[in-house]
């Protein structure tokens, strides 16, 4: 009954309940990140400003690079404590990763963006 095969059987139904709070968590953070990140990124192929596009992924960006210790130091105190934080934090590091596949899948099979600098380069190297 010792280790690790102990702790489960006494602790299992506890694992569980975390497991399914984690997994709920992270689908309310994936899936509202989506809401955000897959209109944004399509608005931002067809964006006639090109200014923009580089201030909305600059900020993409720096929400990325916040440590997560950091950013739960900020988000606490406006929070509190409880899920609203941590599906707060999860939805600010996933904006990222679906607005940059978002922008990058409308890019590559729209013509208007063709011409933009090293969209053919990076196609052809993709193609190898």
């Amino acid at each position: 009954m010792n280790g690790w095969t102990g702790f489960f059987r006494e602790r299992w139904m506890d694992i569980a309940t975390a497991l399914q709070e984690h997994l709920t968590i992270s689908f309310m953070a994936v899936v509202l990140g989506s809401l955000v990140a897959i209109p944004l990124g399509i608005a931002l192929v067809y964006n006639r400003i090109s200014w923009l596009n580089s201030v909305v992924f600059f900020v993409a960006n720096l929400f990325q690079t916040l440590p997560s210790l950091a950013l739960l130091a900020i988000l606490i105190p406006l929070m509190g404590i409880g899920v609203k934080p941590a599906v707060v934090a999860l939805l600010l590091y996933a904006i990222m990763p679906i607005l940059r596949n978002t922008y990058d899948v409308f890019c590559r099979s729209t013509p208007m963006c063709w011409n933009r600098p090293g969209a053919w380069a990076s196609a052809r190297f993709n193609a190898l």
